[in-house]
């Protein structure tokens, strides 16, 4: 059987139920023996209606297929979807997977993901994807992956969120 683990901040994928040696107790465990091991979604946004304000995000094709080439490594189903959003993919049924991940590449802020069409809450979209809202995602990891360029910055920033959600 294979398992995947949630410690503070880091996932450790192995074969052992247990974790041993890393020093750390609080953790989750997730059964990862499904027929598929999910489904990871790309959400690259690259063009933006002109009422955001926000301008091409030049060199996310590069970096969406460099994830989209890490993640099929890694035995996942990918999808790009391109200057699209996200409401398209909580319908699915994610079954027969062992948990799922969905990458953001766009404009934003504090809080704030862009669509293509205006802002977004990160809460508000990750909420898409709770038990009550996708019921075949109950009690499986959900990976997010958020890479923000920020407007009027030359940085960019990546967070990855990995919640627990038991139910």
């Amino acid at each position: 059987m294979k398992y995947v683990r949630v410690l503070i901040g880091r996932i450790f994928l192995s074969k052992e139920k247990e974790v041993t040696g890393i020093g750390v107790s609080n953790y989750g465990t997730y059964n990862m023996d499904y027929k598929k091991v999910g489904k990871c979604v790309i959400i690259n946004n690259k063009n933006f209606e002109e009422k955001t304000g926000m301008g091409t995000r030049n060199g996310t094709d590069k970096d969406a297929g460099d994830l989209a080439k890490s993640f099929r490594n890694l035995g996942f189903e990918v999808c790009i979807y391109n200057d699209r959003i996200i409401t398209l993919v909580k319908s699915e049924d994610h079954g027969d997977a062992a948990c799922f991940a969905c990458i953001l590449l766009s404009h934003g802020e504090e809080g704030l993901i862009y669509g293509t069409d205006g802002p977004m809450a990160i809460k508000s979209l990750t909420a898409l994807f709770r038990g009550d809202k996708c019921k075949s995602l109950i009690g499986k990891p959900k990976l997010f992956f958020i890479q923000v360029i920020i407007q009027n910055s030359s940085r960019s920033r990546f967070s990855v969120c990995v919640f627990h959600c038991p139910r």
